[in-house]
C-alpha cells in the first residue's frame, strides 16, 4: 500500500532559493514546452528558441515597461490577497484610474490632481466589495467580478457617448500635455533599458517592493492584515481594529493601481478608446493584465520580491503576443504566459510543501 503525505513546511525558503528555482523551472518547462510545440507544428526548435531568448527582446525597453506595469498591479492585488480579499476587479479599477486622469485632463489639467482623482475613484470602488464581505459576508470574488464588468461597461459608454474625441472611432480626446510623467533621457545604459517606463513608476515599484515585504512579513500591521485574511471573527476577538486595517490595505492597493493606470495611459497613446475585440484598447487599457497580476499576487504569498521575477517572465509572453504577425507566434506567446505561471506554481509547491511517500505491505 502506498501512502502519500503532503504538509506545508514550517520554515519559508530563502530569497535566492526562490529566485533561482523560479528561473530554472521556467527555462526547463519552456524548453520542454517548445519541443512539444515544435513537434506538433512541424517547426524547428532553434527557430522557437530564437524568438524568445534573444537580446533584443529580453532587454528591450518595452519589455521592461510591461514588467513594471504588471508588477505594480500585482503588488496592489497582493495586499488585497494578504487581507483575504480576492480582487477580481483589477481591470475595472485600472479603467477607473484612467477615467480620473481623463476628467483631470478636461477640467483640472494637473498630474497631481489627476492622480488624486484616480486614487479616490479606485478607493471608493474597491471599498464596496470589501465592506460587503466583512460586514455582510458577501462573496468578494463574485462582487468584485460583477463590479469589474460594471466599471468596464461604464468606461466604454463614457468614451463612446460622453467624451468621444473621434467620430469615426469611439475614443476619448487626447490627454492634456500638462498631465505627463518623467522619463529617462540621454544616450546611456539606463536610457536604453528604461526609456519606455516613467521614473515615477520605477521609484514607486522599488519603494513598495521593499515596504510591503517589511510590512506584510516583519511588522505588526502586516500581521493584523493577514489575521483579517485568515478570519475576520478571530481578528475582531483578538482586538484588531478591522476598519483601520481595511482602509490601510485598500489605500495602498488604490495608490499602486492609480500609478499603474497613469503609466498605461500617459505612456501609451494618451487616449482611452473602444476596441471591438477586447472592449478596451491595449495602448491605454489593461487588456487582461489585472487577471494575470492576480495569479502572480496569489503565488507570491506576500513575498514582494517574487513579483518582479514572475512579472518579467510573463512579460516575455505578452511581448510575443503583442508583436505577433502570425498564428504561430500568437500561440508561442500564449504558451510562454501559461508556462510562466506553471513554473511559478511549481516553485511554490516544491519549496513550501513537503511530500513523503511510504510503502507498506498488508498482511
Amino acid at each position: 500500500m502506498i501512502s502519500i503525505y503532503v504538509r506545508r513546511k514550517i520554515q519559508d525558503p530563502g530569497v535566492f532559493k526562490m529566485l533561482f528555482l523560479s528561473l530554472g523551472l521556467f527555462v526547463s518547462i519552456f524548453l520542454i514546452g517548445t519541443m512539444i510545440i515544435a513537434l506538433v507544428g512541424g517547426l524547428g526548435i532553434k527557430e522557437l528558441l530564437t524568438d524568445v531568448f534573444n537580446k533584443d527582446l529580453l532587454l528591450s525597453p518595452i519589455l521592461i515597461r510591461y514588467t513594471v506595469i504588471i508588477s505594480l498591479i500585482s503588488l496592489a492585488l497582493m495586499i488585497n490577497v494578504a487581507s483575504g480579499f480576492t480582487n477580481l476587479g483589477g481591470e475595472g479599477q485600472i479603467t477607473l484610474g484612467m477615467l480620473g486622469l481623463l476628467l483631470a485632463s478636461i477640467y483640472l489639467p494637473d498630474l497631481s490632481i489627476g492622480l488624486v482623482i484616480s486614487l479616490l475613484l479606485i478607493f471608493i470602488w474597491q471599498m464596496i466589495p470589501y465592506i460587503l464581505k466583512i460586514y455582510r459576508d458577501v462573496s468578494d470574488v463574485l462582487t468584485s467580478f460583477i463590479m469589474n464588468f460594471i466599471a468596464l461597461f461604464m468606461i466604454n459608454h463614457i468614451v463612446t457617448y460622453v467624451f468621444r474625441g473621434d467620430i469615426a472611432r469611439p475614443r476619448s480626446p487626447p490627454i492634456n500635455e500638462k498631465l505627463s510623467l518623467h522619463y529617462v533621457s540621454g544616450d546611456n545604459f539606463l536610457s536604453l533599458l528604461f526609456s519606455r517606463v516613467s521614473i515615477e513608476s520605477i521609484v514607486t515599484l522599488l519603494i513598495f517592493i521593499i515596504l510591503l515585504y517589511i510590512v506584510l512579513l516583519r511588522h505588526r500591521i502586516g500581521y493584523s492584515i493577514r489575521m483579517i485574511g485568515y478570519s475576520v471573527k478571530t481578528a475582531s476577538l483578538s482586538g484588531v481594529k478591522i476598519p483601520i486595517y481595511m482602509i490601510i490595505s485598500v489605500m495602498i492597493s488604490s495608490l499602486l493601481l492609480s500609478i499603474a493606470s497613469a503609466e498605461m495611459l500617459l505612456g501609451g497613446e494618451r487616449r482611452i478608446y473602444y476596441n471591438d475585440y477586447a472592449k478596451i484598447g491595449m495602448s491605454s487599457m489593461s487588456f487582461g493584465l489585472g487577471y494575470t497580476a492576480l495569479g502572480i499576487a496569489l503565488l507570491s504569498n506576500g513575498r514582494s520580491y517574487l513579483i518582479l521575477i514572475y512579472s518579467y517572465l510573463l512579460s516575455i509572453g505578452y511581448m510575443i503576443v503583442f508583436t505577433s504577425y502570425g498564428y504561430f507566434r500568437l500561440i508561442l506567446g500564449t504558451a510562454v504566459i501559461g508556462l510562466s505561471l506553471l513554473s511559478a506554481l511549481l516553485t511554490d509547491l516544491l519549496l513550501r510543501y513537503e511530500v513523503k511517500i511510504s510503502w507498506s505491505q498488508r498482511r
